[in-house]
């Protein structure tokens, strides 16, 4: 069907993932594509991204060429032809990042897949243990909690201390609206925007994930940095601590040394590492505590960065809710810069499937 709609639109057989088809029919249509020193075309999924942003009249055609490609290489092949264990369940492999996240792949036997970037609508196919429903609890706007007290900006720790979500109170900044009416796509933007800004994305990754022109994107990410000035502060203070001592601690006082070279990319990553590997240490902690504690008849399936997936019985919710707030919230408070941060878990109702659709 996603290849029907390209040919449609096109108007002739196109196929998505010849660079030669797809690089012949965009500079027919005034789009000019990349080229190799041997003159051939260069459509890779980063050069399309580029594209979408220098031709935003273009977008659809190029986003549907985006789409289409993942359905082929990354849906089908990591994901719907993931192999299965003999007793039919999918089974993951964790490793962890630098910043002390977990990582999942198939296993040893080369079962099982990456459980961590499932498409949500790809989730509906994952079902708990017979007679159980499906729990997730997850740690509530984690890592723009701990950037927001860490940079010491009044403005947005206050706005963890109402019942509005961060992206909510984001948008209503950048859009000069109440957040009640905000469409899908701003909203999207401003959750994007606080993430990518906090971390000091590159205006042109930005601009290609959100969708628009560098113009928009540069005026979208200079009124987020309007209302958060102490960001790009931080960022700074971040540089000069990784330069004078090549160290940076997280909130617990676990620490990752940065070797090599420090470049801008080694400098973003550094962002990241205070907040990713805090929130990752709760969660895993957390998860540690609830695994040691918990009965053989309720399972802790898998972790997906701040958030965990538990099969149990129906009737065991109320009773081994408790006991989740007690391992990821009441017993993980950090201290960051005075002040001690609980953060707190969010449950979602339970669910007949991992999407919960």
């Amino acid at each position: 069907i996603a290849l029907d709609i390209i040919n449609k639109m096109a108007g002739q057989e196109l196929n998505p993932n010849s660079s030669k088809q797809l690089g012949t029919y965009l500079e027919s249509i005034g789009v000019v594509v990349p080229r190799t020193a041997k003159g051939n075309y260069t459509v890779k999924e980063e050069t399309i991204e580029d594209l979408i942003v220098k031709y935003p009249h273009h977008r659809t055609f190029l986003k549907q060429v985006l789409c289409t490609r993942v359905l082929k290489a990354k849906e089908l092949g990591t994901y719907l032809r993931a192999p299965i264990s003999p007793d039919g369940r999918m089974r993951t492999e964790f490793g962890y990042t630098v910043t002390g996240r977990l990582t999942s792949k198939k296993n040893h036997n080369d079962e099982g897949t990456n459980l961590q970037n499932q498409p949500k609508y790809l989730r509906s196919m994952y079902i708990p243990e017979p007679g159980h429903v499906f729990l997730d609890p997850d740690l509530k706007a984690a890592e723009a909690m701990c950037v927001a007290y860490e940079i010491k900006s009044d403005k947005m720790k206050a706005v963890f201390e109402t019942n509005k979500k961060i992206h909510q109170v984001v948008g209503e900044w950048i859009y000069d609206k109440p957040y009640t009416q905000l469409t899908p796509e701003e909203y999207h933007i401003a959750k994007i925007t606080v993430h990518g800004s906090n971390y000091n994305m590159g205006i042109h990754k930005f601009a290609r994930t959100i969708g628009k022109s560098l113009a928009e994107a540069r005026l979208v990410r200079e009124k987020y940095f309007s209302v958060v000035p102490e960001l790009k502060a931080w960022h700074s203070y971040v540089n000069q601590e990784m330069e004078s001592t090549r160290k940076l601690s997280n909130f617990f006082g676990r620490s990752r040394i940065f070797t090599g070279r420090l470049d801008q990319e080694t400098f973003n990553s550094g962002y990241a590492q205070k907040p990713q590997s805090t929130v990752g240490d709760i969660i895993n902690l957390g998860t540690l505590g609830l695994w040691l504690i918990k009965p053989q008849h309720i399972y802790i399936t898998t972790q997906i960065h701040d958030q965990i997936l538990i099969s149990l019985p129906p009737e065991d919710i109320d009773w081994f809710k408790p006991y989740i707030v007690a391992h990821l919230e009441t017993l993980r408070p950090v201290r960051i810069n005075g002040d001690l941060l609980t953060i707190p878990i969010e449950f979602d109702p339970p669910k007949s499937n991992w999407y919960g659709k």
